[in-house]
């Protein structure tokens, strides 16, 4: 019987009652021979959550206060909290507005610099910034795209998988648009059913 469907015994949620708030999700999803996926979902019909993921009062004032006039890496920095985390957390605090600061004259600088060399996702990391953001503003500047050289693992995982997904998945993989995907991809003579994607 695979892992996912079997039941819960009383003992493994008294355990996981125990320990969540003390061991990572992995630790406990390996321990009890389950997945994460499978714990998570346990700990959420539980009500039960990790404390030290919750967000304190002085936190979300700190965001209140700062978000939009500091980027998230810097808020993340001073937070102890991850970028995604941050960006994550603006959905659910009234009154945090969700303006992106200004891209300063260093920034585009790197990003003029790098852009047709590095992946989105490592400029984007580097600048504190999200990958569509960078995008958008490598738009914005007139950088052409078709400078970003595909790599031979970009060749590979697009002959891997452009039959098997939407142009639009292996672009998000990639960093890059749709259209430069199936462009690649024809130039790579990859052609799929355009009906079979509708």
């Amino acid at each position: 019987m695979p892992k996912y469907s079997k039941r819960w015994t009383p003992e493994e949620t008294a355990l996981l009652k125990k320990l969540y708030n003390s061991t990572s999700v992995r630790e406990l999803a390996a321990r009890m021979g389950r997945t994460k996926a499978s714990v998570q979902m346990k700990a959420n019909m539980l009500r039960i959550s990790n404390k030290n993921l919750r967000w304190n009062s002085q936190e979300i004032a700190y965001m209140r206060r700062w978000y939009g006039k500091r980027s998230p890496a810097e808020i993340a920095a001073v937070l102890g909290r991850t970028h995604k985390a941050v960006i994550a957390r603006t959905q659910f605090i009234e009154g945090v507005q969700l303006r992106v600061p200004r891209w300063s004259a260093k920034e585009k600088m790197y990003l003029k610099r790098h852009y047709a060399h590095q992946k989105l996702s490592a400029i984007a990391a580097a600048l504190g910034r999200t990958v569509r953001s960078v995008h958008g503003q490598a738009r914005a500047m007139n950088i052409p795209l078709l400078r970003r050289i595909f790599t031979r693992a970009d060749d590979a995982y697009i002959k891997r998988w452009y039959l098997k997904k939407h142009a639009s998945v292996i672009a998000a993989r990639l960093h890059r648009t749709a259209g430069a995907v199936r462009t690649h991809a024809k130039n790579l003579g990859i052609k799929k059913n355009k009906k079979r994607f509708l």
